[in-house]
């Protein structure tokens, strides 16, 4: 279900990039269910480097993890 949304979302993406210039998806991935595990697995890049986003993985106060999809990696 999730990968569906996932198009529908990337299919409008690409049709604004194309208008209004929209470049990225970006979404905070839910820490506590490792919600970054499977938006990695379908193509989003973390926002931060390695070591910041370890760092973010290992405090209890964060609840979410950046991530960014790039429009333009697909689109070239």
């Amino acid at each position: 279900m999730g990968k569906i949304i996932f198009s529908a979302v990337l299919g409008m993406a690409i049709e604004l990039s194309r208008e209004v210039g929209c470049r990225l998806i970006i979404n905070h991935a839910k820490k506590s269910t490792k919600a970054y595990e499977w938006y990695k697995k379908i193509g989003f890049l973390y926002s931060f480097n390695e070591e910041k986003t370890k760092e973010l993985l290992m405090k209890e106060s964060v609840e979410s993890i950046p991530m960014l999809y790039d429009l333009h990696r697909i689109l070239k």
